[in-house]
């Protein structure tokens, strides 16, 4: 055998661990590394011949998925419609901004409500025994300058935010 030319296919195990080393490169390698660190040459060339392929077929897999999956199209966001109207269409939306500095800790729901002139566009009521009934409500819309949030505990004001569109 010394004048001949060793070849991995020559290994009785060779198909086999091809075909694995085709089907999941880690374990391809893992083998590889083993037949590698043997004493026999023949093994010694299984083992470069299995890291070889799995290392080769780890970049197809690689490239194939790029052109796959990796050439997505971009990504959509949502864009929320413009707050700014068509002249002929235009739309005096409700101002938040007026009232927020008018509106103060302690003042009834109906009163606020009076102020601003407009009832909340979403509201949660929770009862707890220990606190009170709390109410947690929103005043405008996006196309509004300015949402209102505002907390009534036991019909009063509680605390308030404002976020400026």
């Amino acid at each position: 055998m010394s004048n001949k030319k060793l070849k991995a296919s020559s290994h009785e195990n060779y198909v086999a661990y091809t075909v694995i080393s085709f089907i999941l490169p880690i374990v391809g390698i893992i083998l590889g590394i083993v037949y590698a660190t043997k004493d026999k040459q023949l093994d010694k060339k299984l083992g470069e011949h299995l890291i070889a392929i799995s290392i080769l077929f780890i970049i197809f897999q690689s490239i194939l998925w790029y052109f796959i999956w990796g050439k997505s199209p971009t990504l959509t966001t949502y864009s929320p419609p413009s707050l700014s109207a068509p002249a002929e269409t235009a739309v005096n939306p409700w101002d938040g901004e007026k009232y927020y500095d008018q509106i103060q800790n302690g003042q009834p729901k109906a009163e606020v409500e009076k102020l601003i002139d407009k009832s909340p566009d979403t509201c949660s009521t929770t009862d707890a025994p220990t606190v009170g009934m709390m109410e947690v409500c929103s005043y405008g819309t996006y196309t509004d300058k300015v949402i209102l949030g505002i907390t009534y505990l036991n019909g009063k004001v509680y605390s308030k935010s404002k976020t400026a569109l």
